[in-house]
């Protein structure tokens, strides 16, 4: 049996060109039905071009290069765009914290000036008692009535102090404690333990817990 011969029409090939695929497909006993699949529609001359386009070393058409180049710069903008919200977004919000920094502060300086104020406003009823013991004491030769009178002031200044958080530290006969006393001097003492407080040399004081004033104490050794 002698093999078919193939006329012209089967033996033309395709060309390539920088804007895709001129020609007609190869036809004969090689595809079956004798028509390759696809051809003769848009979409399969475009797959069939591609292939061979990759396996020619994967040159790309022009066209297929303005498309990527303008998705590219779509994708940069949009980029662009939520990169400047971002931006936008931090600057006000830096705005926004400086903002509640500086009326944070004002307010506390508020709160202070306030608390001070009303801490001043108490002390003066002090000074006033003050000023009426020492006027009655220039007129008078009663000294108990005198003592007596400075006491209850005494009395109403600890009041004033304690109630803004005032606290004296107790520290007679305690153990001595560096964060509460502070030892000026060490003495043996008879029946004592060491390193126990005997005396006060001044005394110390918390606020709201807080020592403000450590108490200056003997320890003894």
């Amino acid at each position: 049996m002698q093999p078919r011969k193939r006329n012209e029409d089967e033996e033309r090939k395709i060309r390539i060109t920088d804007d895709g695929v001129t020609g007609e497909e190869q036809h004969g006993g090689d595809t079956p039905g004798g028509v390759v699949a696809g051809a003769g529609d848009g979409t399969g001359d475009e797959r069939e071009t591609g292939g061979m386009k990759k396996r020619r070393g994967g040159k790309i058409s022009h066209k297929d290069l303005e498309r990527e180049v303008e998705s590219l710069s779509e994708e940069l903008e949009r980029v662009g765009a939520e990169l400047e919200e971002t931006k936008d977004r931090f600057l006000r919000g830096l705005a926004d914290f400086d903002n509640y920094r500086k009326r944070a502060a004002r307010e506390r300086e508020q709160l202070v000036r306030c608390a001070t104020e009303d801490l001043i406003k108490r002390m003066l009823e002090v000074v006033d008692n003050l000023e009426r013991a020492l006027a009655a004491a220039s007129e008078t030769e009663d000294f108990d009535g005198f003592k007596k009178g400075v006491e209850l002031i005494y009395e109403h200044l600890k009041e004033v102090l304690t109630k803004e958080g005032l606290c004296p530290i107790v520290c007679l006969g305690e153990v001595f404690d560096p964060n509460f006393h502070e030892a000026v001097m060490a003495i043996e003492k008879e029946g004592e333990e060491s390193e126990k407080v005997i005396e006060e040399i001044q005394k110390g004081y918390t606020l709201d817990g807080r020592v403000i004033r450590p108490s200056k104490v003997v320890v003894s050794k």
